[in-house]
C-alpha cells in the first residue's frame, strides 16, 4: 500500500488551446504566422550567403564570407549584414545561430518599426561558441544605422562577466574604432556612485553593459541604495529602459 504523503498530488490538467487567455492565443497565432514567413524566406536564404571552401590536409573547411540578414525587396541590395571580419570567423552552425537570433528577435527591418520583437533561447551545447554568436548578432544590430537599437544588457553568472568582456575584445580585434561596440562591465565596480555613472553613460551613449545576476537584482530593486537619484538611475537603466521606444534595448 502507498504510504500517506507520498506520490504525485494535485497534477494540473493541460489547458486546451480554446481555454487559453486571449493574449496567449494571439501570441500563438503570431508565432505561427512568423514561422510561415520565415519558411517562405528560407528558399531564398542561400542567395544571402557566400561560402568558400579551403582545402586542408584532411578536411574541407567552409568559410562564410557574407551573411545578409535583410535586403531590399525590390533592388535586392543588402540592408543589414554581419561585418566581414566577424562573419569569416563563424563556423556554419554559428552562422545559422546568428540567423536564428535575427529571425526570432527581429525578423526584418520593417518588422522592428512596428513591433517590439520577441526572444529566443540559443541552446547549443557547451563549447560550440554561443558567446561569439551573440557578439556577432549584437555587433550587427547595435551598429546599424537602419535600426533603432542602441543598448544591450548581458546578465550572466558573475564568474563569466570578465570572459564576456574578453570575448567582445577578441572578436572585434582588427576593426576600426568606429566599427567597434562600446562594452563595459560592472562586476569589478564596487562603489554605487560609479555604477550609477557607468549605467547613465551606457544609456546616453549606447553599447553593451555586462553584470552578474545578483548585482542586477540588487540594483533593480534598489537594495542598500540610499540616494534617490541613484535609485532613479538604476530603475531607468535596468527596470524601465526606453519605454517610449520599444525597440531600443536588448536583454540577454
Amino acid at each position: 500500500s502507498k504510504s500517506p504523503g507520498k506520490g504525485r498530488k494535485k497534477i494540473r490538467k493541460i489547458i486546451k488551446d480554446d481555454k487559453l487567455r486571449r493574449e496567449t492565443q494571439n501570441a500563438l497565432k503570431e508565432e505561427e504566422e512568423r514561422r510561415k514567413r520565415i519558411a517562405e524566406r528560407e528558399r531564398e536564404r542561400e542567395k544571402l550567403r557566400e561560402v568558400i571552401e579551403l582545402e586542408d590536409t584532411h578536411l574541407k573547411c567552409p568559410i562564410t564570407t557574407k551573411l545578409v540578414l535583410d535586403e531590399d525587396e525590390e533592388t535586392k541590395e543588402p540592408l543589414l549584414q554581419v561585418h566581414r571580419n566577424i562573419v569569416t570567423k563563424l563556423k556554419p552552425h554559428q552562422v545559422d545561430g546568428v540567423q536564428f537570433m535575427w529571425d526570432c528577435c527581429c525578423e526584418s527591418l520593417k518588422k522592428t518599426k512596428k513591433s517590439s520583437g520577441s526572444g529566443c533561447i540559443l541552446a547549443h551545447c557547451m563549447g560550440l561558441g554561443k558567446t561569439l554568436q551573440v557578439v556577432s548578432f549584437l555587433h550587427t544590430i547595435l551598429l546599424s544605422d537602419k535600426l533603432d537599437f542602441r543598448t544591450a544588457l548581458v546578465v550572466c553568472p558573475l564568474n563569466t562577466a570578465l570572459n564576456w568582456m574578453n570575448e567582445f575584445e577578441k572578436w572585434q580585434e582588427g576593426l576600426e574604432d568606429d566599427e567597434k561596440l562600446e562594452v563595459a562591465e560592472l562586476a569589478t565596480v564596487k562603489r554605487p556612485q560609479e555604477r550609477g555613472f557607468m549605467l547613465q553613460r551606457w544609456q546616453d551613449e549606447g553599447g553593451v553593459m555586462i553584470m552578474g545576476y545578483e548585482m542586477y537584482r540588487n540594483l533593480a530593486q534598489g537594495r542598500n541604495v540610499k540616494s534617490r537619484k541613484l535609485k532613479e538611475i538604476f530603475n531607468k537603466s535596468l527596470v524601465d529602459p526606453g519605454k517610449p521606444e520599444p525597440c531600443r534595448s536588448f536583454l540577454l
